[in-house]
């Protein structure tokens, strides 16, 4: 019973993201500039776990002047994650570190994958609650850089509900969703549902080929 509602509960949550996101919102606020050509004041980071944190630590390491300039939050579902983004980059010191739980474990069953969705959800909206002058008040220039398993679905998801209630500051806020590099013919869970559900304000592929199956997407080329 608990676990049908709360999936019926996300599948309404989802179709009315949609509708306000794509129907509405994007086609009249989203300023199709939208800073790209700026550089960001604050920089939200999400590690996975194993390769995806490997990966978007290269990313990160590409930026690495630009991120200096910035206020960063990484969002980490596992220690060693952590570890390894600290170890790799000691002189970026405006850092905010924040743990999220894991969306679902690799082999988890139907029942332990919703609570363990329902616990992703609700810790990153206990992060938000505590900080919320950084996350919802203060609407600087904002880039949100994500890649991996599916806490990105429940990210992107928050943080397109973030920019909806903010109206005045949406295209303050740019989501950018990169998917795996191992994804070279078809996009990952995570990817299929955020590339249909327009989730990410830019979605980049890393194998120009996917621009054929997905023309909403982007590429820069190999980004790791």
């Amino acid at each position: 019973m608990v676990s049908n509602f709360w999936c019926i509960l996300l599948i309404l949550l989802f179709i009315a993201i949609f509708l306000l996101n794509v129907l509405f919102v994007k086609v009249i606020l989203q300023d199709p500039s939208n800073h790209q050509s700026q550089q960001p004041q604050k920089v939200v980071v999400f590690l996975g776990s194993g390769g995806h944190t490997g990966e978007m630590l290269k990313i990160i390491h590409t930026y690495k002047e630009t991120l200096k300039h910035s206020s960063i939050v990484i969002l980490y579902s596992e220690e060693n994650s952590l570890a390894r983004f600290k170890l790799q980059f000691p002189d970026i010191k405006n850092v905010k570190y924040y743990m999220i739980g894991k969306a679902r474990e690799v082999g988890s069953g139907k029942f332990s994958s919703i609570k363990s969705i329902v616990y992703t959800l609700l810790s990153i909206i206990d992060i938000i609650i505590k900080d919320v002058n950084y996350f919802v008040i203060d609407h600087k220039r904002t880039l949100i850089l994500l890649n991996g398993p599916g806490s990105c679905v429940i990210l992107s998801m928050i943080f397109q509900i973030i920019k909806l209630i903010t109206l005045k500051d949406y295209k303050h806020v740019k989501i950018v969703y990169v998917e795996s590099l191992a994804r070279c013919n078809k996009l990952s869970m995570t990817g299929l549902i955020i590339y249909y559900m327009k989730l990410a304000d830019e979605f980049l592929v890393q194998w120009p080929e996917m621009l054929k199956s997905y023309p909403y997407a982007k590429s820069y080329g190999i980004l790791v």
